[in-house]
């Protein structure tokens, strides 16, 4: 009763101080704290419209906004958004969650971001690597670029090179060549190429009506990964498969309680266990991030105590999920095993059958990723709810998981479905 009423009281504190943390929040957030200068760390990094900055600008923020003139290089890191509607007369290099320029750059754009946006020109280079990258504007040199999806309509002073694993889109003009690996490549309709389009992809491009092309159109297969990395990626799932055989023969000797207790409830309950292992590998992060982002949001100077505090904590935690996802397949191919062999043989001969099967169906590319999917959740479930299992077991002994299950009813033959099949004693 007294540790309830602690929990209580605990929860209640965490519950109202949250509650005034976010109440709180919008009130600070009213006033951002506007910097304009050479060096700038700052909720809110701004050049404003008519200032000028007469050196290079390294800038630390939530959001960092050029509307101004800066007479040097762009140094910018930005939890948010990097947008540049002024100018820059040297170049800028960066990294951010969004990326905008429409404004004007006189040297290179080298930035990383989820989505990246030209509107505006670059004089020279565009480096890119992306989510989304689109190029509306004019690069007065090359665009290069790595993301999924590619569309470059505007005006290209020399080549476009690099890679889009999803599709790719082009258009405008382009002065020099074209060099793409992709999925999928769209040329629109009155698209001009001043040299060769060369594309890797293992589907014929759709090329509009009125394209041109000074040279040629050139179609590769794409490119097999060397046989030496082929060799090394075979070896690596081969040890990994040894890894997981090893890691269960010897949970079996070194903790056969627990592995008992994991099967269990993989057999009594596997819907429930695999939403919970859904839940122990996805809430925490999302928990740890959301925790992460509101600290950096409401204040640039709590980000250093945030990351001293919260870095050890975040290690743990992944740590701990690293380790359950690792374990995860041994309760999981011996619950499969014991299954097909009918409860009745070691538990061992369970998970040896059990692994039998799971290597035969990872052989099966259509069914690969579901099977080792389902395999680490429903397996990390089995461990978070054998640990539970045993924090709330009495000291009689292991019966309490038999205990706590409603559905099992006294008129089920004893015989067909045993409580477990046998494991050595602890």
């Amino acid at each position: 009763m007294a540790d309830d009423m602690k929990r209580r009281f605990v929860v209640t504190v965490l519950f109202v101080g949250s509650f005034l943390a976010l109440v709180a929040v919008p009130a600070t957030a009213l006033q951002p704290p506007v910097i304009s200068a050479d060096r700038a760390a700052a909720d809110l990094v701004l050049v404003q419209n008519g200032d000028v900055v007469a050196e290079d600008l390294y800038a630390v923020g939530n959001r960092v906004v050029i509307e101004g003139t800066v007479e040097g290089d762009v140094l910018a890191v930005s939890t948010g958004e990097l947008l540049i509607s002024g100018h820059v007369t040297g170049s800028v290099t960066g990294i951010a969650s969004s990326v905008v320029i429409s404004g004007t750059v006189d040297g290179s754009v080298r930035v990383a971001a989820a989505t990246v946006r030209v509107d505006g020109q670059i004089g020279k280079d565009l480096f890119v690597g992306a989510s989304n990258v689109v190029v509306t504007g004019s690069i007065g040199r090359d665009l290069l670029a790595w993301s999924v999806s590619l569309d470059t309509t505007g005006s290209i002073g020399r080549d476009v090179t690099g890679q889009s694993f999803g599709s790719a889109r082009i258009g405008g003009m382009i002065d020099g060549d074209v060099e793409l690996t992709t999925n999928r490549l769209n040329v629109l309709a009155g698209t001009t190429v001043g040299g060769t389009l060369a594309y890797r992809s293992s589907f014929e491009a759709t090329i509009g009506r009125g394209v041109t092309v000074g040279r040629q159109i050139v179609r590769r297969e794409p490119v097999r990964p060397n046989v030496r990395v082929e060799a090394i990626l075979e070896l690596t799932r081969v040890v990994g498969l040894l890894s997981v055989l090893i890691i269960g023969l010897l949970l079996f000797w070194a903790a056969p309680r627990s592995l008992q207790r994991a099967v269990k409830v993989i057999r009594i309950a596997p819907l429930r266990t695999l939403l919970i292992g859904i839940a122990a590998a996805l809430v925490p992060p999302l928990v740890i991030g959301l925790a992460a982002g509101v600290a950096i949001a409401s204040s640039a100077e709590l980000a250093l105590p945030a990351l001293v505090v919260g870095g050890p904590i975040a290690v743990t935690v992944f740590g701990l999920i690293g380790v359950g996802l690792l374990l995860s397949p041994v309760p999981v191919l011996t619950g499969a095993g014991g299954r097909l062999l009918g409860w009745r043989r070691s538990g061992q001969a369970g998970f040896v059958l059990g692994a039998f099967l799971w290597v035969v169906l990872l052989l099966i590319p259509v069914v690969r990723t579901i099977v080792l999917v389902a395999t680490a959740f429903l397996g990390l479930g089995a461990w978070a709810s054998a640990l539970l299992a045993a924090g709330r077991e009495p000291a009689t002994g292991p019966g309490a998981i038999a205990e706590e299950v409603p559905d099992e009813t006294e008129d089920e033959p004893r015989n067909e479905t045993p409580e477990m099949f046998p494991l050595p004693p602890e």
